[in-house]
């Protein structure tokens, strides 16, 4: 259903572009009639177009930005459309009143527009600081990274040293290889001559004591007795040693 709705807009809306808002939302939505400015400084709208689409009308016609200020929109009448109107159009003052109109608005324009400049002037300063900022920190990255080579070529160095103290620790581990194996070979010759020395003197040592024994045997029976474990102690103390002296020659 399409209907007719009068409707007054109040605030900062005149000398200000607002009727030429009204004017290209009007026409996005489909929505016929006229716009004009009041002697009240309110802007009255008349329009015609289906009851949603009105109403839509009405919401998006209120603005707030930095130039326009609407504070209230009323819809003071409404009535069945008269398909009076063919566009939505803007009603004129006279030209001394339009003129003051677009002069004012164009100056109000004019010192947001400066405003805002100044806004991206100091924005760029920010951004040269931090580009400055960047600059230094890239600065000191690349001495970090400076620093860390010559961290790495001591280490490098160190290394190097380390090898160095390795190969000189394993020529004396070579060294020290070689000098254990001739003392073990001094050893085995002195334990090898030592067994021999005394198997020889074990020897005898039997020899005596066996004759001894033998003589003896017949006239002490007690001291007899005595010599037979002396020389069971003597045989075992032998082989004892021969044994210890083989372990040490083995090794």
């Amino acid at each position: 259903m399409r209907a007719r709705a009068r409707i007054v807009a109040e605030g900062d809306v005149q000398k200000a572009g607002y009727r030429d808002i009204v004017e290209d939302i009007a026409v996005k939505l489909g929505v016929k009639g006229f716009v004009e400015n009041l002697r009240d400084k309110t802007v009255c709208v008349v329009c015609e177009g289906e009851k949603d689409v009105v109403d839509r009308f009405v919401d998006a016609i209120k603005i707030k930005n930095d130039i326009v200020d609407v504070k209230s929109v009323k819809i003071v009448e409404t009535s069945p459309a008269t398909n009076e109107f063919e566009y939505f159009d803007i009603k004129y003052g006279s030209p001394e009143e339009e003129l003051g109109e677009r002069m004012v608005a164009a100056v109000k324009y004019a010192k947001l527009a400066l405003h805002e400049t100044r806004g991206v002037g100091g924005k760029v300063d920010g951004v040269a600081d931090e580009i400055k900022g960047s600059r230094e920190d890239i600065k000191g990255i690349r001495d970090e990274v400076k620093g860390s080579r010559e961290d790495i070529k001591g280490i490098r160095d160190e290394v190097k040293g380390s090898r160095e103290d390795i190969k000189g620790i394993r020529d004396e581990v070579k060294a020290s290889r070689g000098d254990i194996k001739e003392m073990h070979q001094d050893m085995n010759k002195s334990f090898s001559q030592l067994n021999d020395n005394m198997n020889k003197n074990f020897g005898q040592l039997n020899e005596t004591i066996g004759t001894k024994f033998e003589s003896m045997d017949v006239k002490y029976g007690d001291i007899s007795k005595t010599m037979r474990e002396m020389h069971n102690d003597l045989r075992e103390m032998k082989n004892l040693f021969a044994k210890l002296v083989n372990h040490f020659v083995k090794e």
